[in-house]
């Protein structure tokens, strides 16, 4: 078996340098070789034999290599989006819940990071996530948070809150004008994803009304933690129930394709599905980090450098960790 990344051919012709660099260089930080001079079906047969061989392409790429050389779509697909509309790859939408990476064309710094993330993590089968590859500890600045009682929930956020607006002042000499409205986003986010973690998460109250603030169970708590590295700001909710399926993540994956026709948007009677999409809406990059029946982290990110009008008009990225 050979550890390889294909790069698409025509992608390679559409993407900058930069991205091209950011891609070669997330494959080697994990000693992958990479490939740019094969033809789309020499892809497909060569990941159908090896199962360590990853893909990465474009919508265009993805649905010729689909209808035309029967690739099968996994984890080892990565999916390089440029546009928010990508209904050209209508015809096998029944095939798109099984990606797991699908980036909305990010900066250089956040594409390697991602690339580098997924690869890892095929390799040792342990979630590190993407927070490790992204932010640099030099200068970094963090605050951590446990949370063991539903309701301290609203200080929580308060605290998220101040903590990124204190960042935006700390880091102003190398962060963006335009950014203001980050620190009530990552409040907002918080909000979403400790409500994910204290109802969607738990196998009883993820039957119960939001409107009832539960308890939490004896020894059970919810870990908040956000980061700031001058460039990049991370926030991530951490619940110990690992139950976060599977199914539910192609709900985002449908909303940063720009299929807006989803007919159900909640997964289950807490609405976690709808919830993300809410938090799609805010950030530049979601990551879900899952080990079943131990952990669910899930991570937002956004960038000091991209003003929120920019943010807004790229697409997203969106990428699940799965351990089982």
């Amino acid at each position: 078996m050979s550890r390889i990344v294909f790069c698409d051919g025509e992608l390679r012709a559409k993407l900058h340098y930069a991205h091209i660099d950011a891609i070669e260089l997330g494959t080697t930080d994990c000693s992958y070789e990479f490939v740019e001079d094969q033809p789309p079906a020499a892809i497909s047969a060569e990941l159908e034999d090896d199962n360590e061989c990853f893909y990465v392409t474009d919508p265009n790429g993805l649905l010729n290599a689909v209808t035309k050389h029967g690739l099968k779509v996994d984890h080892r697909t990565i999916l390089l989006l440029s546009e928010k509309d990508n209904s050209v790859l209508t015809p096998i939408a029944s095939e798109l819940g099984r990606l797991r990476y699908v980036l909305g064309a990010p900066n250089p710094t956040m594409l390697r990071g991602f690339v580098a993330s997924a690869l890892e993590f095929d390799l040792s089968g342990q979630i590190r996530g993407v927070v490790p590859r992204l932010l640099n500890p030099q200068g970094l600045h963090s605050k951590s948070l446990s949370l063991k009682d539903v309701a301290v929930r609203s200080s929580v956020q308060e605290t998220v809150m101040d903590f990124f607006s204190e960042q935006l002042q700390i880091h102003k000499a190398t962060l963006v004008n335009g950014i203001s409205s980050y620190p009530k986003y990552m409040g907002d986010i918080v909000d979403e994803f400790l409500m994910n973690a204290i109802w969607d998460a738990h196998p009883v109250r993820k039957t119960i009304d939001r409107s009832v603030q539960p308890s939490l169970d004896e020894g059970e708590h919810i870990d908040v933690e956000c980061l700031c590295d001058g460039y990049n700001l991370t926030l991530s909710v951490t619940d110990f129930h690992g139950s976060f399926p599977a199914s539910a993540f192609s709900k985002p994956i449908r909303y940063v394709l720009g299929f807006k026709d989803e007919p159900q948007l909640n997964e289950g009677p807490g609405g976690a599905g709808l919830g993300l999409l809410m938090t799609l809406q805010k950030v530049a990059a979601l990551s879900i980090e899952v080990e079943a029946g131990q952990v669910t982290r899930s991570v937002a990110i956004l960038r000091g450098d991209q003003p929120l009008r920019e943010m807004q008009r790229r697409p997203r990225s969106v990428m699940l960790f799965e351990k089982r």
